[in-house]
């Protein structure tokens, strides 16, 4: 049933085509599946997570050096760095650098990165 859904493609013009004595070299045909459409949306789901992320750390940056200027609110300075800290780290997740998730596998589940996540939304009061 996989076969039948598959689209064979023919060779190009291009290419010599074997003779019809010689049994050793066939023409055969080509079989490029597309991308699978789940894996594309999570992708872009991904791409908007990360996107989030960064615009959470800008935020979180500036909010957190106007609560050191001003002196009034240093405890909520020290928490907007914390809020930076896993906002970086959620960016580096969603981006899927080899590097990072090579130390921290439990990145690689989607319960590793909600847990992340609920970690990062917890961070704004």
């Amino acid at each position: 049933m996989a076969e039948r859904e598959r689209e064979t493609l023919p060779l190009p013009p291009a290419l010599p085509r074997a003779s019809s004595s010689s049994s050793r070299a066939r023409a055969t045909a080509v079989v490029r599946p597309g991308p699978d459409p789940l894996l594309v949306i999570c992708r872009c789901f991904s791409f908007v997570t990360s996107l989030t992320a960064i615009l959470c750390v800008a935020v979180n940056v500036l909010s957190a050096v106007r609560s050191f200027k001003d002196g009034s609110d240093v405890f909520d300075g020290i928490f907007r760095c914390y809020a930076v800290v896993i906002a970086f780290i959620v960016v580096v997740a969603e981006t899927e650098w080899g590097f990072v998730i090579k130390f921290w596998k439990i990145l690689e589940y989607w319960a590793g990165r909600g847990m992340l996540q609920i970690f990062n939304d917890e961070s704004f009061p």
